[in-house]
This record gives C-alpha cells, sequence and structure tokens, in this order.
C-alpha cells in the first residue's frame, strides 16, 4: 500500500494492491497502474524509476 496524489480527485489517496491493475518493469524500477478510490486512472513509479526518468530526460 501506498499514498498517491490523484490527478483526477487532487487528493492523497492510500492505495491497497487490490486497486492495482498492472505492474511493469522499467528502468530503475517499475511502474503500477492503479485506480483511485474516484475511479481516475493513476501511475505511480518506483523511488528508482523516477531518477532514472529523470535521467533520462536530462
Amino acid at each position: 500500500m501506498f499514498v498517491h496524489h490523484c490527478t483526477v480527485c487532487d487528493t492523497a489517496q492510500l492505495t491497497f494492491d487490490t486497486q492495482i491493475t498492472g505492474v511493469r518493469p522499467v528502468p530503475g524500477g517499475y511502474e503500477a497502474t492503479f485506480t483511485c478510490w474516484c475511479g481516475g486512472e493513476q501511475t505511480f513509479l518506483s523511488e528508482g524509476a523516477a531518477a532514472a526518468a529523470l535521467e533520462l530526460a536530462a
């Protein structure tokens, strides 16, 4: 479980594993897709994946 700030309902929500709809490996970690409590589809990048994405963009 983790806390994520939803871009649809603009609130911080506690997200449980039952809300996760997919996980895939990406450079530095993983990317998870899940459904917020409001019904909005969201994406979460693990800490290492987020850092790798920033390095790729630079």
